[in-house]
């Protein structure tokens, strides 16, 4: 077995509770409900930059590939009610699609080790794991090598984002890992480790080179005001078992916020790729290779491109909704 294969989802309070935030949740009526109170904080005027508190009492604010959301706060100037639910509420709702689709939570590892050192805090994953509960065309089967790749790299990613420490990753193989986008050359463990997974599997991708050489920090903040709803990812087949395992993948997300001068309407953008992972006999990655097409997926992102040249993965395979002689040709006469 593997050890980072085990996980616990504790609860949490309402996040607004003793913010003085004027519109307290009720639940008999499921709406916030409007204080004659004043408050010297508002929702609305919140800095983007999160409180100073110790590292270890800080719940992430990052939102990255598996779709962490930040703390009810301000984010690049949009506000979104989805955002502000109780967790309570959505870890109802959780349990509700538990029962009737025999849905289970992803397992990341043991986040409750207190021997990890976090960049920000300790990720929270309702609200992840409920979007990737609603959107998920999947339902792999227990025990299935498609849960156990699901898993894994889930695993990987949040590690990636928020463990602090490279040393304290269990998914890899510190020794040999590698990171290649494509047909790019091969990034090294550490190099990915140093400038984040937004930067190690999107650098050399024109539309995205544009925005300048950013920061690990700067990559995440770039996206985050984008899906505030959530940004989940699974993984659709695996086409082949260790040591190389090979498998198809799709990201997903409800354009509900703004990239950078592109408001969003509720757009659903989809990303597909294949991945091929080099693992060792523990199970560790040695090396991923992504292949994928970021190109298109950023200019949905900025509006550029309708979403439907996202869907069902057109992007990666091309137009296959129709034979060619039934597409509408023009001809030059």
């Amino acid at each position: 077995s593997n050890k980072y294969y085990s996980v616990k989802y504790p609860g949490e309070e309402n996040p607004l509770a003793g913010t003085g935030d004027p519109y307290p949740w009720s639940k008999k009526t499921g709406k916030y409900r409007a204080s004659s109170k004043k408050s010297k904080t508002s929702p609305s005027t919140e800095s983007s930059s999160p409180p100073a508190k110790s590292a270890k009492s800080l719940p992430s604010v990052d939102d990255t590939m598996d779709g962490i959301l930040p703390r009810p706060q301000k984010m690049s100037g949009v506000e979104s009610e989805a955002v502000l639910e109780p967790l309570e509420c959505i870890q109802e709702k959780m349990e509700d699609l538990k029962t009737k689709f025999g849905f289970s939570e992803p397992d990341r590892g043991d986040l409750d080790d207190p021997e990890i050192e976090w960049r920000t805090g300790k990720p929270d994953y309702t609200r992840a794991n409920y979007q990737y509960f609603k959107g998920k065309t999947q339902n792999h089967a227990a025990g299935s090598l498609e849960e156990l790749v699901e898993n894994l790299v889930k695993t990987w990613e949040t590690q990636a984002s928020h463990f602090k420490e490279f040393s304290q990753w269990t998914t890899i193989d510190h020794s040999n890992y590698k990171v290649k986008v494509n047909d790019e050359e091969e990034t090294d463990g550490t190099v990915a480790y140093e400038i984040g997974n937004y930067n190690a599997l999107m650098q050399n991708c024109p539309a995205y080179k544009k925005y300048g050489e950013l920061s690990f920090e700067e990559s995440h903040d770039l996206f985050r005001g984008a899906f505030t709803s959530g940004f989940p990812w699974e993984v659709l087949r695996v086409l082949s078992g260790p040591p190389y395992v090979m498998f198809t993948w799709r990201h997903w997300g409800i354009l509900d916020g703004k990239f950078q001068d592109n408001v969003g309407h509720g757009e659903q953008l989809e990303m597909y790729g294949v991945c091929r992972v080099t693992v060792n006999q523990e199970l560790k990655i040695q090396k991923i290779e992504v292949y994928y097409d970021p190109e298109t997926f950023i200019k949905a992102l900025e509006g550029k491109l309708k979403p439907s040249e996202l869907k069902a993965g057109k992007a990666l395979l091309g137009d296959v909704e129709c034979p060619h002689v039934g597409k509408e040709v023009k001809l030059r006469v």
